[in-house]
């Protein structure tokens, strides 16, 4: 049987990660918990309401292989009810201008993949 195409141009690995969800423009700033994370985005779940689809946001990923947190400019793609009434699910695309960026969010997913 043939394989359906995927709806994504990057594959997502499966995590459990803590990560800080900020904006300058709107100064909040929210802890969340990445659920799966590729090269072209993420899953994410936090407390509250889901970020204005237009925002423009930073997500900071604590990464067990770097010393500071990764940071990874993005915007909010979808958001849906979460796993239970209180939080929302929202898919984030990135929008990496540096290949150093790049690089360390691909070590971080090669990382989550052998643990």
């Amino acid at each position: 049987m043939a394989r359906a195409p995927h709806f994504r141009a990057f594959a997502r690995c499966p995590v459990n990660l803590v990560a800080t969800l900020s904006s300058a423009e709107r100064s909040f700033s929210r802890t969340v918990r990445v659920l799966n994370v590729g090269l072209g985005g993420a899953c994410i779940e936090l407390a509250g309401a889901a970020p204005a689809p237009a925002a423009r946001l930073s997500l900071h990923v604590v990464a067990p292989h770097l010393w500071d947190p990764l940071t990874i400019p993005a915007e909010p793609v979808w958001s849906t009810p979460g796993s239970d009434d209180a939080t929302t699910r929202v898919g984030v695309r990135f929008v990496c201008e540096s290949g150093a960026t790049l690089r360390a969010l691909n070590e971080l997913i090669l990382a989550q993949r052998y643990d």
